[in-house]
């Protein structure tokens, strides 16, 4: 039994309800409140300058209150958020439950409490949230423009010309296609964290590339003018042509979701070595220097109002 409760994923604390000293404390638990210890205090101090907030809003500080008496109350908690903080401001939040151990001859003899870490979870929801939110961004441009074009074709009036009509049903075919794509992207964000992602590269035009992320863009309802400078003596790339579209696309979208409708987007390109730079600029808010160093990892910056989505980003 002492090696299962050592051992186990869940903090495990059993108090003597007369005194408050702690009995056993187990490895998760020690660890959970590791990132609390102040260093001039030993682990047994730490209670006197912890204090709990529960998920009412009420606060008690283990100093002023002496844990024995609190204990034998005998209340039974289940699954509570409390958080645990120091003076300093450090804290963790945490789902608790405590059970009372009853003696024989009646009273609380012990309370066994068992403890969880909460930011594995929080992370979880982060993580879920801003996949969410890549799938929103994704998916948004082509719907965009499938449906302006299906209301275009809808509204038209009999004099319409055929080849208007065919160029607005080529486009929801051709966007249509598109939303196909981001699921496999999606699924591909698996695939870069276990560095399996594959690629087919094979020559081709920079300009043709640019070409095809920008017309994506203006199709999908894009209102921003976009400003290419590309010099013609540019050298073929060996690029996978799909995935770097989608990293245009992906540029694109953001630039024209960030920057005002009245102001471009420019798109240069240079020799740099053996490779071709492409640059895709807007006058938008910029990034904050302290996200820049996670700009490209999965799902960053979804947290910062959608600036930066997509999983072209990460690929």
């Amino acid at each position: 039994m002492e090696a299962l409760v050592e051992t186990s994923p869940v903090g495990v604390v059993v108090f003597d309800a007369g005194s408050g000293d702690a009995l056993s404390v187990n490895r998760e638990a020690a660890r959970i409140v590791e990132g609390l210890r102040m260093p001039e205090r030993s682990p047994e101090q730490l209670l006197e300058v912890i204090t709990c907030q529960r998920a009412d809003g009420r606060e008690v500080a283990l100093a002023d209150f002496p844990l024995g008496p609190q204990l034998s109350t005998a209340e039974t908690l289940r699954t509570e958020e409390i958080v645990l903080s120091v003076p300093d401001g450090r804290m963790v939040k945490t789902l608790v439950n405590a059970t009372p151990i009853h003696a024989p001859e009646g009273g609380v003899e012990s309370v066994v409490v068992t403890m969880q870490d909460l930011a594995a979870f929080e992370e979880l929801e982060r993580m879920r949230t801003e996949f969410l939110a890549i799938v929103s961004h994704e998916l948004r441009t082509p719907l965009t423009s499938i449906k302006g074009s299906a209301s275009t074709v809808l509204a038209a009036s009999p004099g319409f010309a055929p080849a208007e009509m065919l160029q607005f049903l080529r486009i929801i075919d051709t966007q249509a296609d598109h939303m196909s794509g981001p699921i496999g992207d999606l699924l591909d964000a698996g695939r870069i964290a276990t560095g399996t992602l594959s690629v087919a590269p094979e020559p081709s035009e920079a300009v043709v590339l640019v070409d095809r992320a920008r017309n994506t863009l203006l199709s999908g309802g894009g209102r921003h003018t976009v400003l290419a400078d590309l010099p013609p003596d540019l050298p073929r790339v060996l690029v996978d042509r799909r995935r770097i579209v989608q990293v245009l696309n992906n540029l694109f979208s953001n630039a024209a979701r960030q920057a005002p409708e009245s102001s471009p987007i420019r798109v240069t390109a240079e020799r740099d070595g053996v490779y071709v730079a492409i640059s895709v600029s807007d006058r938008g808010g910029g990034i904050p220097p302290e996200q820049l160093a996670h700009l490209f990892q999965k799902y960053a910056g979804a947290g910062a109002g959608e600036r930066g989505l997509g999983a072209g980003l990460s690929i």
